[in-house]
């Protein structure tokens, strides 16, 4: 059987400077291919880029974009990041009738902003028009059938899923490391203030806590940690390869994902989890389609510094079997999200819609 021809759109693609930049793609790029279906060409905007730099990528990006689409070598087109990736689709008639496969990644479906909320609007067609909108969780299903696609015409795929190979358990702890952790960007929305201040409030102080991850506001929070007295427990490790976060989660007791935005998915969440470690999380949007509140990690009320500080006491007063049983479960729920099922399922469903 011939392969069916991928051209891929996005604007958002790892570079040398920013690597987490778009990593998503990058990772589908290389893991979603098979003997079936292979991607034979992509426009992409590498890295962060500002000002005048931008303008100009984002010119290249939108006339490469239309020039391959006319083109039309390719079966399929696979477009990440449903906003500004869509504006050379205002400028290209299909004649040939290629299939359009878009898939959303969070805040071009849930952005509330006037610029986002008008590109939304203007981009409705493509996205009713669309053969598949594939999702990272089943919270954006009822989100993207609001704004008029079919039910039938979305598929939920988790993110690319959980590489195995990078994360898996490591030995039963039998004892504890008094370490709790968090790993994502240091933005705003992402909760990183809320965790500090309520691990400033925790009364046990042989606890640590380490946060890894770039962000526009690791000097505020260093600052924060040291107007609150805890410079010495709490450790900024920066940005972490991807290949040794694994390293770094066997250290921790559980992993806490204090996000305040509704997240898409929260893919690190599911990766600490295929690590053994339970997770104190806020379940905030697609979270909650993972997270069970004592079964496999903790649920704590989102923004609220005493609920949280009160989750992680819980954590530590339980006993060891308790503990166990959550990293246990967390094993267990991350098992379902392993990169090679979910891959297979959307491949599946690729063929299906071509076979019909």
């Amino acid at each position: 059987m011939e392969k069916l021809k991928v051209y891929m759109i996005s604007n958002m693609y790892p570079s040398e400077s920013s690597p987490n930049f778009g990593v998503f793609v990058r990772n589908f790029e290389h893991e979603f291919p098979d003997d079936s279906i292979q991607i034979v060409d992509k426009t992409v905007i590498y890295g962060k880029k500002k000002g005048f730099r931008l303008l100009l990528e984002y010119v290249r990006f939108i006339f490469e974009s239309i020039k391959k689409l006319n083109r039309g070598d390719f079966d399929l087109v696979y477009v990440h990041f449903l906003q500004h990736s869509l504006i050379p689709f205002h400028f290209w008639k299909n004649s040939h009738n290629k299939k359009i496969f878009l898939n959303a990644h969070g805040t071009d479906i849930l952005g509330k902003g006037r610029f986002y909320k008008w590109m939304r609007k203007w981009n409705l067609p493509i996205f009713r028009n669309a053969d598949l909108v594939i999702v990272p969780s089943a919270f954006f299903v009822p989100k993207v059938e609001a704004i008029g696609v079919n039910k039938d015409k979305i598929e939920i795929y988790p993110s690319g899923g959980i590489n195995p190979q990078i994360f898996y358990p490591g030995e039963s702890k039998n004892k504890l490391f008094n370490r709790v952790g968090y790993l994502g960007r240091l933005d705003k929305g992402k909760g990183v203030e809320t965790l500090i201040r309520a691990f400033a409030e925790l009364p046990r102080e042989n606890l640590l806590l380490e946060i890894c991850g770039p962000g526009d506001l690791e000097f505020e929070f260093k600052e924060l940690c040291e107007m609150l007295g805890i410079t010495s427990r709490v450790k900024f490790r920066g940005n972490i390869p991807r290949h040794k976060i694994r390293e770094i989660f066997l250290t921790w007791d559980a992993f806490v994902f204090p996000s305040e935005l509704e997240e898409s998915l929260g893919l690190v969440g599911l990766e600490a989890m295929a690590c053994g470690l339970p997770v104190i999380g806020s379940g905030k949007g697609g979270m909650a389609t993972y997270l069970n509140s004592g079964k496999n990690g903790i649920v704590f009320e989102p923004g609220s510094v005493k609920d949280l500080k009160e989750k992680i006491l819980e954590f530590y007063v339980q006993n060891q079997e308790f503990r166990q049983n959550l990293s246990n479960s967390a094993i267990a729920t991350a098992h379902r999200y392993r990169a090679e099922e979910v891959n297979s399922r959307l491949r599946k469903k690729i063929h299906t819609i071509f076979q019909s």
